[in-house]
């Protein structure tokens, strides 16, 4: 053995001992240390954190972990909980938590805090060989610090631990490193996110040490329309540049070669019986259009199967193969988008494999660092110069339609033997349209009935086309609170889904509201947009630090008919408003004909991302459309 890896265990051996060992009445992390600075609109500060990767060969490792977080207030009690998730290939063991008062001093709830052993199995997860450890210290003297050691081995991997050391908004960063041995007979690539000092280099013999350190970091504020904090915080990560997994091995030095791999793990899983081959080319048979066959396999598999986790082993990279899902009649992503892409090769039409980082934040793929940095698999389709892309996870949701949680980010297609990075496509205007039209009967008391039809397409339909699963009780709850009108009784209401090539979630709402003009002597004041104000201007902050950005464009227009009585005339109507800018436009007009008032708000938001340089042209546009939604008109008795 060399000198260099006898004083590298000895290094070990010392950390070992002293994250697990505490002399009686040490002081430990005394809330008075914390600097200043990081203390300002926190509400935890991670004090130490020191991880210890030693890497042996290509997917095995092991790390050494301690970490202690002072939790200022209840906000950031989330913080002070521990979970670990492992499987046959993941041991985690000498899992120790302790917990310090402000003082410093540690607190003997318990002789050890209990850490729990469970399945990892939730209510879509029919069967999975991962568990989880956890640690709830159910403490609640703020503040307090809770430090936590413990020790991971992984023998078979195709991700190494990524050093991730500010975990959410408004937490401050006392002291973080991330130190790797990285042996000579291994490789590892790194991709470094927005850190803001150089790692370290030191050749011990067999090992390679590099070292990655954050210290005194303020918290990151989160603003409105910020980027998501995973494009915000400092970060590492690492992937090996070969792997091996049950005797499949591949190369994720490219994009190409990656896909390989991913295509090796499908290899002969397209598998289905002769009777469903027939049953296909007898649904397809007597439909001419190609896209319409695609739909009618699609649906097919939609009411045959369900969605459900099953994670065992290599499942977690491989599908279960096409006839057992066709037997089963479940499968989760990977089996569901490998056996619709079956159904479809039985009907003479090929398909890809895609891989996807799904979720509500659009988090970026680092298109020059092939790795595993996908979650999810959905099915492409190339139809001519169109592509149809398929959710096959849910079985309500409408034909070739990908929503928030797939649609505008970089995928990874598998073609035949190799992988190639596309775009799924992304909402524009009309296809994240809100349009709503009010019939609104007032007297001329100040009271009024409205009948409301709505019509919410893209981003608003995916956030509201679970309610029409819910029961009436709950619908009925959940449309009264989405009503902004100070006061309101909720009449009835119709909920009903468009699943046409454009889908739409549309209500029906008859409401009465009473006291809704206010009154000034014999004068009634009427706020023209009824139920679609911006109450409080954005953007209030008189600086940014961070860049804005519209996730999505917006597109609204409300059309509002007054019906007035015959004792009373419209006095004052608002001028017609038109705001134009590079973020947004909006137009607000009211008109008069005889006893209709009639109002027609427009408001856009274009897409995008704006440097800070921006910033109070942004604030001063919003300013302006949220002054025009306050508009009133004035009526007075004849």
């Amino acid at each position: 053995m060399k000198w260099h890896h006898l004083k590298y265990c000895a290094f070990l051996a010392l950390f070992t001992i002293s994250v697990s060992t505490t002399n009686a009445g040490e002081v430990k992390y005394p809330v008075s240390d914390i600097p200043k600075p990081l203390l300002i609109n926190s509400q935890a500060v991670v004090r130490e954190d020191a991880s210890f990767v030693t890497i042996k060969s290509n997917g095995k490792f092991t790390m050494k972990v301690l970490k202690a977080t002072t939790i200022l207030n209840k906000n950031g009690s989330h913080l002070a909980m521990f979970t670990y998730a492992y499987d046959k290939n993941v041991k985690v063991n000498q899992i120790r938590a302790r917990i310090y008062n402000q003082s410093g001093n540690e607190v003997k709830l318990k002789e050890d805090l209990e850490v729990l052993d469970i399945a990892a199995i939730n209510s879509g997860t029919l069967y999975s060989d991962a568990r989880l450890k956890i640690v709830d210290p159910e403490y609640q003297e703020y503040p307090y610090t809770i430090e936590y050691t413990y020790e991971v081995s992984i023998t078979e991997s195709i991700n190494y631990p990524d050093w991730s050391p500010v975990p959410d908004f408004n937490v401050g960063i006392q002291n973080s490193q991330f130190i790797l041995y990285l042996s000579k007979a291994s490789d590892c690539r790194f991709l470094e996110r927005n850190l803001i000092s150089n790692s370290t280099k030191a050749d011990l013999g067999e090992f390679t040490r590099y070292t990655w350190t954050l210290t005194d970091y303020a918290p990151l504020l989160e603003e409105e329309f910020s980027l998501p904090l995973d494009e915000l915080k400092p970060g590492l990560e690492l992937s090996p540049s070969a792997v091996s997994i049950e005797g499949y091995d591949g190369d994720f030095t490219t994009w190409e070669n990656f896909g390989s791999w991913i295509s090796k793990l499908n290899a002969g899983k397209n598998n289905l019986e002769k009777p469903t081959v027939d049953k296909v080319k007898q649904l397809v048979a007597p439909i001419a259009d190609k896209r319409e066959k695609v739909k009618a396999v699609y649906e097919y598999m939609q009411n045959k199967t369900r969605y459900v986790s099953i994670q065992i082993g290599i499942g977690g990279y491989q599908p279960f193969d096409a006839s057992t899902v066709d037997r089963l009649c479940y499968g989760d992503c990977k089996a569901l988008v490998n056996y619709t892409k079956a159904l479809l090769e039985a009907a003479g039409i090929n398909s890809y494999y895609t891989l996807v980082h799904a979720g509500d934040e659009n988090v970026p793929i680092e298109s020059t660092f092939s790795s595993n940095q996908f979650n999810h698999i959905i099915l492409c389709v190339p139809i001519n110069s169109d592509t149809v892309w398929l959710e096959c996870t849910n079985q309500r949701i409408p034909f070739d339609y990908l929503g928030c949680f797939t649609s505008d980010r970089s995928v990874l297609v598998i073609n035949g033997d190799k992988g190639t990075l596309v775009k799924t496509p992304r909402f524009h205007k009309g296809e994240t349209l809100e349009a709503r039209t009010i019939k609104l009967q007032l007297d001329n008391q100040g009271n009024a009935s409205a009948k409301v039809n709505a019509s919410y397409y893209g981003v608003v339909y995916d956030d509201l086309r679970s309610i029409l699963f819910r029961d009436n009780a709950d619908q009925k709850k959940i449309m009264t609170q989405r009503i902004r009108i100070p006061t309101f009784e909720l009449l009835s209401f119709t909920l009903k889904e468009d699943r046409s090539e454009q889908p739409s979630f549309n209500e029906h709402l008859e409401l009465q509201l009473d006291n809704f003009a206010s009154k000034i002597g014999t004068k009634l004041m009427v706020n023209l947009n009824v139920m679609n104000r911006i109450q409080v201007a954005p953007f209030q902050e008189p600086e940014r630090k961070f860049e804005i950005s519209f996730t999505w464009p917006i597109y609204e227009v409300d059309t509002v008919i007054f019906e007035l009585p015959k004792s009373v005339r419209v006095d004052k109507i608002p001028d017609k408003v038109e705001i134009r800018s590079d973020f947004g436009n909006y137009t607000a007009a009211t008109t008069i004909e005889g006893n209709t008032l009639k109002y027609i708000r427009t408001f856009n938001v274009f897409q995008g991302k704006y440097g800070v340089s921006r910033y109070k042209e942004i604030a001063e546009f919003f300013s302006k459309v949220t002054t025009a939604d306050k508009a009133k008109a004035i009526i007075v008795p004849i």
